[in-house]
C-alpha cells in the first residue's frame, strides 16, 4: 500500500520500497533502494561489476515460467514406486533427492540447461538493448549487442559479418557439446 508518510510501496513485514522517477537530477541514476526498520539496500545498477548480474537475473526470471513448467511436466512422470521404496528402505530426504529424483529427472534437468543456454546465446540482445544500451562502461557488450553496433550503428557489415561468424561457431560447439551430453544421458537411460 501507498504510505503517505513514507512515498514508497510499503510491505506487510515492514519493507518499504521507494520509488522514484525524476528528471531533476544533473546525472543518469538507476538504483533500487529497498528500507526495512534497521536496514537499507540500495543497488546501484551504474556500477560495471552488477550490470551483468542484473541483465542475467532479468533473463532467468523472464524464462523462469517456461523451465517451471518443464520441470512440473518431469515431476508427473517420476515413478512413485521409487519414491515409496526409498521412503519405506528408511531413505532421508536428501538420499531420496540426491538418488531417486535427481536421477529421474536428468532428462528433464539437461532439456532445460540446453533451452536456457539456447536462449542466453540468442535472445540477450533485447534485454541489454533496452536495459543498459551495452553500459555502463561496455560491461554488457555481449557478442549479439556488439555485432548490432557495428553494423547498425558503425556502418561496418565486415566486422559485424566476421564477429556473427565467430558466435556461430562459439553457438556450434556449445551445441555439439550438449548433444553429446544428451546421447550421454539417453544411453545411461
Amino acid at each position: 500500500m501507498l504510505s503517505p508518510r513514507l512515498r514508497g510501496l510499503q510491505f506487510q513485514n515492514g519493507c518499504v520500497a521507494n520509488l522514484t522517477a525524476s528528471r531533476v537530477s544533473t546525472e543518469r541514476v538507476r538504483k533500487l533502494r529497498l528500507f526495512q526498520p534497521h536496514q537499507y539496500l540500495s543497488l546501484d545498477y551504474e556500477r560495471k561489476d552488477l550490470a551483468i548480474f542484473t541483465v542475467v537475473a532479468v533473463h532467468i526470471w523472464a524464462t523462469f515460467g517456461m523451465s517451471l513448467v518443464v520441470f512440473l511436466s518431469g515431476f508427473a512422470t517420476l515413478d512413485l514406486t521409487l519414491l515409496d521404496a526409498a521412503r519405506s528402505d528408511g531413505a532421508s530426504t536428501p538420499q531420496v533427492i540426491w538418488h531417486v529424483i535427481i536421477p529421474g529427472l536428468s532428462r528433464t534437468i539437461r532439456f532445460v540447461f540446453v533451452t536456457t543456454m539456447i536462449g542466453m546465446l540468442t535472445s540477450m540482445f533485447g534485454l541489454l538493448f533496452v536495459m543498459t544500451s551495452g553500459g555502463p562502461g561496455g560491461s554488457t557488450y555481449l557478442p549479439e549487442y556488439y555485432i548490432w553496433i557495428q553494423q547498425g550503428q558503425m556502418n561496418r557489415p565486415a566486422l559485424a559479418s566476421a564477429a556473427s561468424t565467430v558466435l556461430f561457431l562459439v553457438m556450434l560447439v556449445v551445441g555439439l557439446a550438449q548433444i553429446a551430453l544428451l546421447r550421454r544421458g539417453i544411453r545411461e537411460d
